[in-house]
Formats: C-alpha cells, sequence, structure tokens
C-alpha cells in the first residue's frame, strides 16, 4: 500500500511525493468546479486545503479536506460503504475506516475536546448498537489515547463529558439536528458514561502497553495479538514519533 510504501522514503522523497498529491487533488477538484479559497496549509504531518463552489441553490459554499501523515496507517482494514443518493443521485460506494476504529477515534475525542456532537455521535453508536466487539473497540481506544491523545486512558475520568451543557448544546449541535429528533442531552450523557465505563477497563497486557508507551517503549504486540494488525501498525508515525526522543 501507499502507507507502507512511503514508510521508507527520505525527507526530500517524501516532500516530493507530498507534492505530487498536493497537485493531483488540486488539479482535480478545479477540473470539477472547485477553487481554491486561500493557499493550503503546509506542515510536515499535514496538508489543508479550502475549496470553494457554487451548490445547487446558486450560493457560495466550501469544502475542506486535510491530509494527515502521521494517521496514514490504520488498525483495521478500510471498508466500502454504501451512500443513499435519496432520488437525487445514484447511489455510490465510498472507502471509509472501519466502523471500530472510527468510533474509537471518535470516543477519543468526546473524553478529550467533549463536544456535543461527539456526544451525540457515540450515543448513537450505542443506541443502535454498531459496534459488537467491545474488546477491540477497547483495544482501537487505548491506541489513540496513547498514540495521539492525552495518553490517560487508565485514568480519564468523565468531567468533560458531564461539563457539556444545554448552552453548548443549543448552539453547537441544535441548529443541524433535524426538527423531529429527539435527542435528550442529560440521558445522553447518563447512557454515554455508563457505556464508557464499563468499556474502559483495562487489562494486564493493555496496562503493559500504555506502561512501555510511556516510557518511549512502541509494543504494539502487548496491545494487539493479530498478526494483521500488528503488521499495520508497527511503522506506524505517529506513535513512532512519540516514542523516538528517548
Amino acid at each position: 500500500s501507499f502507507a507502507n510504501e512511503v514508510l521508507n522514503l527520505s525527507k526530500n522523497e517524501m516532500e516530493k511525493e507530498k507534492s505530487k498529491l498536493s497537485k493531483r487533488l488540486t488539479d482535480y477538484m478545479w477540473q470539477e468546479g472547485y477553487s481554491l479559497n486561500v493557499e493550503p496549509r503546509r506542515h510536515h504531518a499535514l496538508l489543508s486545503f479550502s475549496f470553494a463552489y457554487i451548490n445547487n441553490a446558486g450560493n457560495r459554499d466550501g469544502v475542506k479536506v486535510e491530509i494527515n501523515f502521521m494517521d496514514r496507517c490504520h488498525i483495521l482494514p478500510l471498508e466500502y460503504k454504501k451512500i443513499m443518493g435519496k432520488d437525487i443521485i445514484d447511489g455510490f460506494e465510498i472507502l471509509v475506516l472501519n466502523a471500530t476504529e472510527l468510533y474509537a477515534s471518535k470516543i477519543n475525542a468526546l473524553l478529550s475536546r467533549a463536544t456535543p456532537r461527539d456526544l451525540y455521535d457515540v450515543n448513537a453508536m450505542i443506541n443502535n448498537k454498531i459496534i459488537e466487539d467491545k474488546e477491540l473497540l477497547r483495544k482501537c481506544l487505548i491506541f489513540y489515547n496513547m498514540v495521539g491523545g492525552d495518553q490517560d486512558i487508565d485514568s480519564v475520568s468523565f468531567e468533560n463529558v458531564e461539563s457539556i451543557n444545554f448552552t453548548k448544546f443549543k448552539t453547537q449541535l441544535k441548529p443541524v439536528l433535524a426538527k423531529n429528533d429527539e435527542f435528550n442531552l442529560d440521558e445522553a450523557k447518563a447512557n454515554v458514561t455508563s457505556y464508557l465505563r464499563s468499556l474502559i477497563t483495562i487489562e494486564e497486557k493493555e496496562q503493559g502497553f500504555i506502561d512501555e508507551f510511556r516510557a518511549k517503549n512502541y509494543i504494539p504486540e502487548l496491545l494487539f495479538s493479530d498478526k494483521t494488525i500488528i503488521d499495520h501498525i508497527k511503522y506506524h508515525p505517529m506513535a513512532l514519533w512519540r516514542c523516538h526522543d528517548k
């Protein structure tokens, strides 16, 4: 895969590949009728683009595209998801993250930044019984908390979740909900907090992964036993970067 191919590139070669990727994206967007709002933000780990277009109502609108080079290795295989056109356009498939990995990163975000949107999404995950393998969900959550998060999964509190108040809900989430959506903030906080307290029960080897990572030793075998998963993440750029200054 591209992710594995670029791991062995030198810094100069990597910059050349990033330039090629940037040009391919902007050329494609130009062909599809999009234009750049501002110059792309270019960092070692991130490319960020802001494109403008005219929507179906004839109004100017925008779309943001971000490419994170530090999170290019994923724990689980990607999967195709059917997008329904609702009689406006034909349905089509897109490549997305595995649902378990996606919601693990969503839970990690909820515990850190605690936005109403994150609470809404995790509550929907629970109510719709989207995740069957809770052990795998926990392991993915531990991974993202340590590799890209606050590294506090074994001592996390739920104060951030409980701090989401009606003012935040009213200003940040309610405007984008359907009028018939019966989302209840207090019920959602109680539901999500109860689920996460049950989920985040750290096992011995998982604690070993956490302790070793804090000591700048990245040992994914302590967290996962599946060789395919280990092969996917053993050279994870963010994990290696966070452990490099040993």
